[in-house]
């Protein structure tokens, strides 16, 4: 009777003992693999290229390296050739995909005394090789995952037809205007110079990184602005690796031809590239003045931006320009109630009778009707809604402000048209005489020095 008790006893310590030591180890098979930029990928996403091996730690790496050759590379149904010896090599998933650090090569020793823990993951390979590529296992060639950023010069923002309002939404896809963005991995010790020729790009090109130090100020009233600032690597950066150059997972690459800088996208000052690009630029600075007496402010106006194309209806700017307000201001604010004008350069308002001529004039100063004989009232300055950011004649990356009034409707714009033709032909003619004085004044002085 004893003698069962014990037995008992016995099997329950070693039960408890195998279920206190077993870890589950996740084992990643060559020929399921291929080395893609730095890094070891799946050669098929969609098949699972993990097994999963429960096994007791207190077992030596031999018996473990013997359990895999018969359970797993044998009885598998993926089972391939390794093409040599078998390795046992800790890994580890990182952004840019698996990487290799230190090998298994004692098979006397326990598990647990080599350092496998639970959920450890484990490659099995020939320890030189990937699918004929040659594998750099340890820390200091860690992959880095990269942001590539390349110019992509697509159509000028105010004919891009995107419609921003939706914010959730990166405004920095692949394929946007101006940069388009690709994340590549690379080794850790892989130095400057070896990136950019894995890049496929040639020796004059420029590599950048972006100037973090750099802070973006908003931009003033009618001012424009959105703009990214990169640091250009000097020579001797060329030989440094991307670990001695602090580069790590997700920082962005610029990479510039000399010819990328004969569009107005890029501008080179010194070691600066400064960007500018098509999704930087859509938006409007909206304002509201909540009290306004005899035109002094008695309040710091609320100010929020509004993304906008050339073809966003200025009804929609007021629509997400009142929401945002009124987050800010906490009350209810009657869209009807309100109308958008346009400031000039120092952030006042344009005083009735004044209008903008449009950007594409080459008169681009604000001027006053009243002084030229035209009726104020017939070019009132709220902008209709109904019309477009581009219809109305209104520069993105500049500002309105949201004004108690109603916005005139459609059919007052086209009578407004008529003043505005008139107002062209006035300004020209007001022009030439201008012009003939000085040509006058100007022949007599060369007659009175004669």
């Amino acid at each position: 009777m004893a003698q069962e008790e014990n037995l008992k006893l016995q099997q329950a310590r070693e039960e408890f003992e195998a279920t206190n030591n077993t870890i589950e180890l996740h084992l990643h098979l060559a020929p399921l693999y291929k080395l893609e930029n730095g890094a070891l990928q799946p050669v098929c996403k969609e098949q699972p290229s993990t097994t999963t091996l429960s096994f007791d730690r207190r077992k030596t790496v031999g018996d473990l390296r013997l359990t895999i050759y018969q359970g797993i590379l044998f009885c598998s149904k993926d089972a391939r050739p390794l093409g040599g010896d078998m390795a046992l090599t800790v890994a580890k998933s990182l952004p840019a995909g698996l990487h290799l650090y230190n090998t298994l090569t004692d098979d006397c020793v326990s598990l647990y005394s080599a350092g496998i823990t639970n959920n450890t993951d484990l490659f099995v390979w020939n320890g030189k090789e990937v699918c004929g590529a040659a594998v750099l296992t340890g820390a200091e060639w860690e992959p880095v995952l990269l942001t590539v950023v390349r110019p992509f010069l697509g159509p000028d923002v105010e004919n891009d037809t995107e419609d921003p309002g939706n914010e959730d939404v990166d405004s920095s896809e692949n394929q946007a205007p101006g940069l388009r963005k690709e994340a590549r991995g690379f080794a850790g010790g892989a130095t400057l110079g070896e990136v950019r020729a894995a890049l496929g790009e040639p020796k004059e090109s420029l590599l950048c990184q972006e100037h973090k130090a750099r802070r973006r100020v908003e931009p003033e009233a009618g001012e424009g602005g959105g703009a990214s600032g990169w640091r250009v690597f000097p020579p001797d950066d060329m030989q440094r690796t991307l670990k001695e150059l602090s580069l790590k997972d997700g920082d962005a690459l610029l990479v510039l031809e000399p010819q990328s800088f004969d569009s107005s996208v890029f501008t080179l000052n010194g070691d600066v590239v400064t960007v500018t690009t098509p999704s930087d630029c859509r938006w409007l600075q909206v304002e509201h003045q909540p009290h306004i007496r005899l035109g002094q402010r008695e309040e710091e106006p609320h100010k929020v931006k509004v993304m906008a194309t050339g073809n966003t209806l200025l009804m929609e700017v007021k629509q997400r320009a009142l929401e945002k307000i009124q987050e800010l201001e906490q009350k209810t604010l009657e869209g009807a109630e309100y109308c958008l004008r346009q400031v000039d350069c120092t952030g006042k308002l344009l005083p009735p009778g004044t209008m903008f001529v449009p950007h594409t004039s080459p008169l681009s100063l604000p001027l006053s009707l009243s002084l030229l004989g035209t009726s104020p009232a017939s070019c009132d300055p709220p902008l209709c809604e109904e019309l477009s950011v581009r219809e109305a004649g209104v520069r993105l990356m500049t500002t309105l402000t949201l004004c108690l009034g109603r916005a005139p409707e459609a059919s007052q714009v086209r009578s407004g048209s008529l003043c505005e033709t008139a107002l062209y032909s006035q300004l020209r003619q007001s022009r030439a005489r201008r012009v003939q004085v000085v040509q006058f004044n100007n022949i007599l002085n060369m007659e009175e020095k004669a």
